[in-house]
């Protein structure tokens, strides 16, 4: 999710892990509940252009977006934190963990994989390029196994919604769906089993599939986002996938991996959904325009 773009969202960190002491950790190290990190791209605030290596970031005890003094690839930050705690201890062989992504380094991209850096490996078919099943975890976790070896978990069906509890009660609801289900994952699906209209960021392109209001719940495609540093820009540069009920009062916020695009409907991927009030308000707040299935563009 890094490195090939200006922008992305980071939701949960592209990895599973099975340890007592493993948890997300805030920019201290401290563990907490969850964390979300928006990556910026390289806009120009309080008169210099950014780096292309800064990031919002929020998580259970600061529910408000800040910019972070570290930058996204460094141990400090967030993901960094997160992450040392699998460096300092993956030759213990105590650790179920996976890495995964659709576009590590010196990797040839596939579009038979999906465009993927989370979670719901059996139906994402993710590019696994690291990972470890302990001999004491393998029978219990074979299927993790089976993929570490290289293998392929066989299709059940096309699509999956699976509940998610963190480990202080918060729920998220997880949309997965394979390659087998060949449709727009935010209006034939999302939209339509939250029962709300969704406005939707997703990296645009010429191909992008315009807004849908062909379904009883709506999807508009969002046009320009504001940032709490007053710096606005179109989502052309912006490769993070997320939408936000445009309703105020039904607070869902979903954040995920595949765009508004028609090759991607034959891609494997899904969204983390939540109705978290402070995320929903963060994300909403950042957006300012979105069209309609008109063409036109609104102002929030």
């Amino acid at each position: 999710m890094f490195g090939l773009y200006q922008f992305a969202v980071l939701y949960l960190i592209a990895m599973s892990m099975v340890a007592a002491e493993i948890s997300c950790r805030n920019e201290a190290g401290d563990p907490i509940d969850w964390f979300v990190v928006y990556k910026l791209p390289m806009l120009k605030m309080n008169g210099s252009t950014g780096s292309g290596l800064d990031y919002l970031y929020m998580d259970s005890t600061n529910q408000e977006w800040q910019i972070s003094k570290f930058q996204i690839n460094t141990t400090k930050s967030a993901v960094g934190q997160v992450l040392q705690q699998l460096y300092q201890d993956y030759d213990k062989n105590n650790t179920v963990y996976m890495i995964y992504n659709d576009a590590p380094p010196n990797v040839t991209n596939s579009t038979r994989k999906g465009h993927t850096k989370a979670t719901q490996l059996l139906y994402y078919n993710p590019n696994v390029y690291n990972c470890s099943v302990p001999d004491i975890y393998q029978k219990e976790m074979w299927m993790l196994h089976k993929i570490c070896l290289g293998g392929h978990f066989p299709w059940i069906d096309s699509t999956r919604l699976t509940q998610l509890n963190s480990a202080r009660g918060e729920v998220f609801l997880n949309f997965a769906k394979s390659k087998y289900f060949i449709d727009d994952i935010f209006a034939a699906w999302i939209a339509q089993k939250l029962r709300t209209n969704m406005l939707v960021e997703s990296w645009q392109s010429r191909q992008q599939l315009s807004s849908n209001c062909s379904l009883q719940y709506h999807v508009y495609n969002i046009n320009r986002i504001g940032l709490p540093t007053q710096s606005t820009f179109q989502t052309f540069y912006d490769h993070s996938k997320w939408c936000v009920s445009q309703s105020n009062e039904d607070l869902w916020t979903c954040i995920g991996d595949l765009n508004r695009h028609p090759a991607q409907t034959r891609r494997s991927g899904g969204f983390i959904c939540t109705q978290n009030k402070h995320i929903y308000t963060a994300f909403r707040n950042m957006v300012l325009y979105y069209k309609n299935c008109t063409d036109t563009e609104y102002k929030i």
